[in-house]
């Protein structure tokens, strides 16, 4: 026993000698400690940022103008677990955002704009937290294993939309408009793209308080207006006109890429980063209710229930006569061959599959691609 206390004593002394000079820094992998020198680490520490940014999806399903199946959210039973990524997710990248945030402040080099590009993307994220959440607990640093804020509580619902409201605000300051980026930049945040999420947090967060008796609602809708004037003053944007009367149907595929109605995208192309939702609208299914076909207006400007244009429910067509023309770039008209690239034409009613998918009676032509790569990926 004594032998092995000595042996214990020994090694014990031997490793307070070197302790003082030993180099934790790993010397095989990117660490804090070596990155964070130049502006091109910056930049590619923000690039990660992006992956946050949500793609296409059916998130319109969580509402009464889309269907695929019954849903948590839709239905009002929505009880995330413990591990949920609508959770962790965010913030994951809360930390990365409240990092690239602390390294700027003592970098030795200008950069303010990936600073600012975190602190739109802190925003963003704490925003997804909002809609689902509400209240959420608040960080703005960077933790440890043993942060007293881990365990912390929840903010209120006021600060955290405080809080992202304020984030953007700082983050426009230094953030480029968008005829300010250079091609190799295209689809970076802009002050637009800052100013824009602004306003719809704030339209949100008015809106919701408006019809909840929050003295702070007309204060927010305030907010949500003038950030989308900053946004249309800005002289940064304007419509697809490039296909004429179908550039409504063309903007939300690849013929509207980089188009000056964008103000920010999540950007896919072949060989980088790819998509399969056209072919996911066909197979799994992302209806339009009768609830949204009602709201498209008349083209005399009234709705279903006031136009004399209107023309009833009849025949499986006369619905979709004398109305907006959005609604036929949305949903195909029953009976109708639509433009769809490597598929046999006519496509009637594509790509409506009764047996497949549940059946609303509409079928979803917006977002489906032209293009023969796109529609063959599902």
């Amino acid at each position: 026993m004594k032998h092995i206390i000595i042996k214990s004593a020994i090694v014990a002394i031997l490793l307070s000698g070197c302790a003082k000079d030993l180099d934790l820094t790993p010397k095989d992998t990117i660490s804090d400690a070596s990155f964070w020198k130049t502006v091109a680490d910056f930049k590619m520490g923000a690039n990660n940022l992006y992956y946050s940014l949500e793609g296409q999806g059916f998130g319109d399903t969580e509402s009464d103008i889309a269907y695929n199946t019954t849903n948590s959210i839709s239905n009002g039973t929505y009880q995330p677990g413990e591990t949920s990524g609508d959770w962790n997710m965010p913030y994951a990248y809360i930390r990365r955002c409240c990092n690239i945030i602390s390294k700027a402040k003592t970098a030795e080099v200008d950069v303010k704009v990936y600073a600012a590009e975190a602190k739109f993307f802190r925003a963003y994220n704490y925003w997804r937290l909002l809609r689902l959440y509400g209240g959420v607990p608040l960080i703005t640093e960077v933790l440890d294993l043993d942060s007293e804020a881990l365990y912390g509580p929840r903010a209120t619902r006021k600060e955290i939309v405080d809080f992202i409201l304020q984030d953007l605000a700082e983050a426009a300051i230094d953030l480029p408009v968008s005829t300010a980026l250079v091609a190799a930049d295209k689809g970076r945040i802009t002050k637009g793209a800052a100013d824009a999420l602004k306003a719809r947090v704030a339209l949100f967060e008015g809106t919701w308080g408006k019809y909840r008796g929050d003295g702070n609602a007309n204060g927010y809708l305030d907010i949500a207006i003038a950030a989308s004037q900053s946004v249309i003053t800005s002289a940064q944007y304007s419509l697809f006109t490039g296909k004429g009367a179908n550039s409504y149907r063309y903007l939300f595929i690849e013929e509207g890429d980089d188009s000056k109605e964008v103000i920010l995208d999540r950007r896919y192309e072949k060989d980088i980063e790819g998509q399969v939702y056209p072919a996911l609208i066909q197979r799994l299914g992302y209806l339009p209710t009768k609830k949204l076909a009602d709201m498209y207006l008349c083209s005399d400007g009234l709705p279903v229930s006031n136009s004399p244009l209107f023309e009833g429910y009849g025949t499986t067509t006369s619905e979709f006569q004398n109305r907006d023309p959005r609604m036929t770039m949305t949903m195909v008209i029953p009976g109708t061959s639509v433009a769809v690239t490597g598929y046999p034409t006519p496509v009637p009613n594509w790509p409506f599959y009764p047996q497949r998918v549940p059946n609303t009676g509409y079928t979803t032509y917006k977002y489906v691609s032209e293009n023969t790569y796109a529609n063959a990926q599902g």
